[in-house]
């Protein structure tokens, strides 16, 4: 099982509100901190428990020193305390805040603890002895967060009373200049390079501005409608943003653009944490209900850009030589691109409601449904410069709602709006076959690579399986209990018998056909995901190799067996994994 992956990672569940994550800058460690007061330490490799520690009101704040041994943290009860990671023993306690301690920084060098706090102030300690060395007094609110520059002559902080400072720490005084007026400041992090920082605005913290660190200029607006972010973080290598926010979503924000890039949705309660993990590879986040989410990031999402102005793309078709790609847009825009290039080679606007595209096997031909009023299929010429001027054009009076070629492209399958599947011989100007039996919507059709079998989903909630060749066909299955609407299939090219679905649920559920042949065909579920989710009910893990720790421990969250666990370890038993050779 080398090499499997899935779009999610394991959760973390705990039996309190999480108030605060982090990870250990080697990556080795993850910290959480619990609103009943629990300190609590992880090993990446396996997600299993290291250390825990228990305060006597809410954990706030956590921060590793930089050589990793060290915690520092704050609490609800005014102190910030640093504790071993090693042996778990509470080094140094440090008091003088008159309120919560909202939030703790180890200096670059790992000798000074910057802490911000409901008082109103920032104190700077020393991390080797706890001593106070200056309490910073200039703002006029709580401030909610401090960060060093990765040199250590800076820190900068936000407050709720509207400013962000920045301030010398080896004399304790603000910078002149530096009190920059905003609605709503309270959250800010610098990049790693130091030459930007990003702050929460707005008065329910809704957005995110960056601002120059060295001059002072705002920059950027990151702004999503979100409700009340909760907290924000750079990258390592400063390329993303991550934020969080009362709305249950993580978002991920490329920071020189300002573009939202993904997100990221899961979280059954509000989010009050996020974080990257040192590599930049994965982002966590904790929510009220106890529950901390890991998510994987991909920074290389395509190999090449295309620069065109920012309208959605509905539907997009390869050709099956790999060379180009046919889209449509929300703009009525048909396009064609070629791969080398990444160029827009031709371009039409002749469509005036939404289009589906699909390439012939083959190749040579394109078609393209228009549920208009009276629905239309048009089939095009992909070499042609003219992607307006069809080659032949279908008419229908149902609205067609899904299409697919046969494996030797001279049939069409379609769905339409009023439940029926329509076979069509493109040498003919009428389908000869309709098969009747969904009752909603046919949102999705597929021939399988043979021929033999075509698979089609629906609005009713169901999957259907057709058996047949050529005009004669019959249903031999009806997959039912989906949630939501089917709104995609495809079958699996390279496993016979294997097909894949979609669903408005946001779901991908994988489905293999057994004993076809025999006469006693059933249809079983392999896998499937949700948002957040991945459902394991029918697997045991049975001599697996080089399936990593943490995704067996995904799957045995979500439903799996594996025999070498205890056997108190409960899941259900089902379609095994063979031991590989």
């Amino acid at each position: 099982m080398d090499g499997v992956r899935f779009e999610e990672l394991p959760y973390l569940q705990e039996h309190a509100k999480v108030e605060v994550v982090a990870f250990s800058p080697n990556g080795k460690l993850f910290a959480v901190g619990l609103h009943d007061g629990s300190l609590i330490t992880y090993d990446t490799t396996t997600w299993s428990r290291v250390r825990q520690n228990k305060e006597q009101s809410a954990v706030l704040c956590i921060a590793f020193s930089p050589n990793n041994r060290h915690l520092a943290f704050g609490s609800a009860g005014k102190t910030c305390r640093i504790w071993d990671t090693v042996s778990g023993e509470t080094l140094l306690a440090m008091e003088g805040h008159k309120d919560w301690v909202r939030s703790v920084a180890f200096s670059p060098c790992g000798k000074e603890i910057a802490s911000t706090s409901n008082d109103s102030t920032i104190r700077l300690w020393s991390a080797e002895t706890g001593e106070c060395m200056f309490v910073l007094k200039s703002h006029r609110a709580a401030v909610l967060s401090a960060t060093y520059s990765a040199d250590g002559r800076r820190l900068v902080s936000g407050s709720r009373d509207g400013t962000i400072r920045v301030w010398d720490p080896e004399t304790g005084t603000p910078e002149p200049g530096w009190a920059i007026p905003r609605v709503g400041y309270s959250r800010v992090v610098l990049s790693a390079d130091g030459r930007q920082f990003a702050v929460t605005i707005g008065q329910r913290d809704n957005a995110i501005q960056l601002v120059d660190a060295i001059t002072g200029e705002l920059g950027l607006i990151l702004d999503d409608d979100a409700e009340g972010l909760t907290d924000i973080a750079f990258s390592p290598s400063d390329e993303f943003i991550v934020s969080s926010s009362w709305d249950k979503t993580v978002r991920l924000w490329d920071s020189s653009s300002g573009q939202l890039i993904s997100r990221l949705s899961g979280h059954g309660w509000m989010i009050n944490t996020c974080t990257f993990s040192p590599g930049g590879q994965q982002i966590a986040s904790g929510d009220v209900d106890g529950i901390i989410r890991l998510w994987e990031v991909n920074a290389n999402q395509s190999s090449s850009t295309t620069h065109e102005p920012p309208a959605k793309i509905r539907a997009v078709a390869y050709s099956p030589d790999g060379l180009f790609i046919i889209s449509d847009r929300i703009d009525n825009l048909i396009q064609r691109w070629d791969i080398c290039a990444i160029s827009d080679r031709e371009s039409a606007n002749p469509y005036h409601s939404r289009a589906y595209v699909a390439f012939s096997p083959i190749g040579d031909q394109i078609a393209v449904v228009l549920p208009w009023k009276s629905a239309s299929i048009r089939l095009l010429d992909p070499q042609a410069t003219d992607l307006v001027q069809p080659l032949k054009e279908l008419c229908l009076s149902d609205r067609l709602r899904s299409m697919d070629y046969s494996p030797d492209g001279q049939r069409l399958i379609v769905g339409t709006d009023t439940s029926s599947i329509l076979l069509w011989d493109l040498k003919s100007d009428q389908p000869d076959v309709k098969l009747d039996g969904h009752t909603g919507e046919v949102t999705c059709v597929a021939y399988s690579p043979c021929g033999k079998w075509i698979i089609s989903g629906s609005e009713d909630k169901t999957v259907r399986l057709w058996s047949g060749k050529v005009d004669c066909w019959s249903c031999v299955a009806v997959v039912d209990g989906c949630p939501k609407a089917i709104t995609s299939t495809a079958w699996n090219p390279a496993v016979p018998m294997e097909f894949v679905t979609g669903s408005d649920d946001g779901s991908v559920r994988v489905w293999r056909i057994s004993d076809a042949e025999a006469g006693d065909l059933s249809i079983c579920m392999q896998w499937g995901t949700r948002i957040g989710q991945l459902s394991a009910s029918d697997l045991t893990l049975k001599g697996a190799v080089g399936l990593c720790p943490i995704y067996r421990k995904l799957l045995v969250q979500r439903g799996a067996v594996d025999e070498s666990l205890s056997s108190g370890e409960k899941g259900f038993s089902g379609r095994e994994i063979e031991k590989e050779d």
